[in-house]
């Protein structure tokens, strides 16, 4: 009945009738990421609130965390002043074992953390329309010409402008020269030469850990090896203790990184559940980057963009996907067929 309505393009009753069911058998997901999906598709935009509410205390009690964490963020976005909601984000929090969930959503109230999830009915047009904040910056007088002087006389620019004229030419060059000073002081610092290109293509091929390993930075091992030096007698034990240091180091961060990709590629398949494409596209191309769930990752964009229409992006997914190791033959079988 729900489909036949939703084909006959009348969502006011579809929703109706999901929301009756519900009542009387709540913390049923299916149909309750049905109602979701039905609201979405009508601009019901108050049901489909009341069914995300829902929708995440249900997900809490079947003990589905990261679900309900994506959708109460959601929740606390829109309606940040609503207890229930935080109420309801501080549950997932919890049960993802996060260490501080209060500082956590204060940094996300705040403004200092950005949110992770996003609106669908957010209208961006009233984004771009509203007045830019820091327009007091452009009323700032600008600065006198004749302002060039020592910057340390900054703080009284008109008694510089006055004294000028009568400086004679030889304490006008003294005066001059102190800048030069002042300057090389002030001199932007050169930035680190970037790494080989040959670096950057094998970082990217094998595991993206430019978020926990600096692109520019160097193992501590490499150091002793560049002096001849420093190589003695009690240096064995020495540079053995360091490189076990940095290799745990390295699996720690690349343990971090894997778990990382893990979060996205479960947010990417809730908003797929939720209806939320473009979304769950950008989570599933960083997911991507990690060999462990590169091929399901690309598998599942090939798709998507084939259903978009949007061949080649797909070609280049579903090519991603098949030079990874399938997880089984049957999935690998299911790609190519």
């Amino acid at each position: 009945v729900v489909d036949a309505a939703t084909a006959a393009a009348d969502y006011q009753e579809a929703a109706a009738m999901l929301q009756d069911f519900t009542k009387r058998v709540p913390n049923q997901i299916p149909a309750l990421l049905k109602l979701v999906e039905v609201c979405v598709d009508g601009g019901l935009e108050t049901a489909m609130y009341e069914a995300q509410e829902q929708l995440t205390d249900a997900y809490l009690n079947a003990n589905q965390a990261a679900e309900a964490r994506v959708i109460a963020e959601d929740l606390v976005a829109r309606e940040p002043w609503e207890a229930a909601h935080i109420d309801r984000f501080r549950k997932a929090l919890v049960m993802l074992r996060v260490s501080d969930p209060d500082t956590l959503i204060a940094e996300r109230l705040s403004g200092q953390a950005p949110f992770m999830a996003h609106d669908p009915f957010f209208d961006e047009t009233e984004q771009a329309a509203s007045p830019a904040v820091p327009e007091p910056e452009a009323e700032a007088a600008p600065p006198s010409e004749s302002f060039e002087a020592d910057p340390a006389e900054n703080t009284v620019p008109e008694l510089v402008t006055n004294s000028v004229p009568d400086l004679g030419p030889s304490a006008y060059t003294t005066h001059v020269d102190t800048p030069a000073a002042s300057q090389t002081d002030i001199a932007p610092i050169p930035r680190a030469a970037a790494p080989p290109a040959a670096e950057q293509r094998r970082g990217a091929d094998e595991i993206d850990l430019t978020g926990a390993l600096g692109a520019n930075d160097v193992p501590p091992q490499r150091a002793p090896a560049a002096d001849p030096g420093g190589v003695g007698p009690g240096s064995d034990s020495t540079s053995t203790g360091g490189l076990d240091a940095t290799l745990e180091d390295q699996r720690n961060e690349a343990r971090a990184d894997r778990d990382f990709s893990s979060q996205h590629m479960t947010l990417g398949r809730t908003y797929l559940e939720i209806g939320m494409v473009d979304e769950a596209i950008s989570s599933l191309q960083t997911a991507a980057r990690s060999p462990q769930h590169r091929f399901e990752a690309a598998a599942t964009l090939g798709r998507l963009h084939d259903r978009r229409g949007e061949q080649q992006q797909a070609i280049e997914w579903l090519e991603r996907a098949a030079e990874t190791p399938a997880p089984s033959p049957d999935e690998g079988r299911t790609l190519f067929y």
